[in-house]
Parts: C-alpha cells; sequence; structure tokens
C-alpha cells in the first residue's frame, strides 16, 4: 500500500494494523517509522492524522524494542 493511501483512509477506520519493516530514529524518535512501498511512514505522519473513531493500532515492526540508548 503506497503511505498517502494509508494516510488517507486513516480518519475512517477504527483499527489500523501494521506488521512490517520499520527503523528507528534515535536521534528523532518522530521520524521513526515503517516502511512501505513508496516511503517510511514515521511516527509523525501518523499522530498527525486524527482518527475519531480509533479502537485499536497494531504496530509491529523490526526495531520496535530496540530502545534507547545505555
Amino acid at each position: 500500500m503506497h503511505t498517502q493511501t494509508l494516510l488517507n483512509n486513516l480518519p475512517h477506520t477504527d483499527i489500523l494494523h501494521l506488521a512490517c519493516h520499520g527503523m528507528q530514529h534515535e536521534e528523532n524518535p518522530l521520524a521513526s517509522g515503517f516502511i512501505m512501498r513508496d516511503r517510511t511512514l514515521t511516527i509523525a505522519d501518523l499522530i498527525a492524522v486524527p482518527v475519531p473513531n480509533a479502537f485499536l493500532a497494531f504496530l509491529s515492526a523490526c526495531e520496535t524494542a530496540k530502545g534507547d540508548k545505555v
């Protein structure tokens, strides 16, 4: 799926399930995200979209359990 398609449809859904490749941006956590077909869907992209019917978001990707630098 293309990123803009997902973002356009997100306000009309109540469940989001992403299970894909991801990357963690240690210096800017909001730049972390999910690798989509056309670009990275960042956390900043997701939090900018109002989702009035949100019920569940299941986000799973490599590096999601990486954590902070110690």
